[in-house]
């Protein structure tokens, strides 16, 4: 089987941004450069017309976006991304790991195995790190949860190794369905609802936490939808933006009757706690 892999070559400031957008399409796989990053497609997922109109959409904000598209044989991915893929560790709490990972020297720390080649829900990315860090202070006994865009269900892993007694975890991507899935079975979770689907095809209400790590306009858009879902006094933790943008994401969501209590950010990335009033 022929893969194909695209090599951008960026200013570190756009990184992040072209891997967000990279990850919206099917099967994308990446490896991080010095000078930008590669995205893996194998030959179904491969879509060269959205790929080009992705890269060109940056180009147009900065001449020193370049790429390069190349045809590759098939390639032993796993022994790759071992080689690459380094254990996480947050808040010196959390031991983000993959299955060959051992746990020798974090023993004392909550363990969390995710095995995927995705560059989101892994907590290598920034927004998972922040949103990981609210989540550590919310008390989870015996509450129900919300993973809204789970990725890889990091979240919702954690939510239950939290004590939550019912967690749904929702994503509208199938790749997504199927490393959760996998991921949710590793962690030997049992009170984890996985959907393959829309927030507003979700009938349950009355969360008392929900979790959303997705992108600004997706948020600002459903800001109503979950503020119905939240029970009163119930928590909500967004990521996914930049750190410009906290005053349209405390706007939006002040207009659906939450109150923003705190934030984080971190280099240009930045994560909100809010509470509905």
């Amino acid at each position: 089987m022929i893969w194909y892999e695209v090599i951008i070559t960026c200013p570190t400031a756009y990184r992040d941004l072209l891997i967000f957008g990279f990850n919206s399409l099917s099967g994308a796989s990446f490896w991080e450069r010095d000078e930008g990053f590669s995205v893996y497609f194998s030959e179904s997922d491969f879509k060269q017309k959205k790929v080009v109109q992705l890269i060109e959409t940056y180009q147009n904000l900065d001449s020193d976006i370049s790429y390069s598209i190349h045809a590759i044989p098939e390639t032993n991915w796993n022994m790759e991304w071992e080689k690459n893929y380094p254990p996480v560790v947050i808040n010196d709490r959390y031991l983000i790991r993959a299955p060959f990972h051992t746990e020798e020297g974090f023993e004392d720390m909550t363990n969390v195995t995710i095995n995927s080649q995705m560059a989101f829900g892994t907590g290598h990315h920034i927004t998972t790190e922040l949103m990981i860090t609210f989540q550590d202070t919310l008390d989870h006994k015996d509450k129900k949860v919300l993973d809204y865009g789970t990725g890889t269900g990091i979240l919702a892993i954690i939510a239950e190794k939290k004590g939550a007694r019912e967690v749904i975890a929702i994503d509208n991507d199938l790749y997504a369905i199927k490393s959760a899935t996998m991921n949710i079975k590793l962690n030997s979770n049992h009170h984890i609802k996985l959907l393959q689907s829309r927030l507003e095809e979700v009938a349950d209400t009355g969360f008392h936490l929900i979790y959303a790590n997705i992108n600004r306009n997706i948020l600002i858009e459903s800001a109503t939808i979950i503020s119905h879902k939240l029970k009163q006094k119930g928590h909500l933790v967004l990521s996914g933006f930049m750190k410009d943008d906290v005053k349209l994401i405390k706007d939006a969501f002040q207009g659906a009757g939450l109150k923003q209590v705190d934030k984080k950010i971190k280099d240009k990335w930045a994560a909100c706690l809010l509470i509905k009033e």
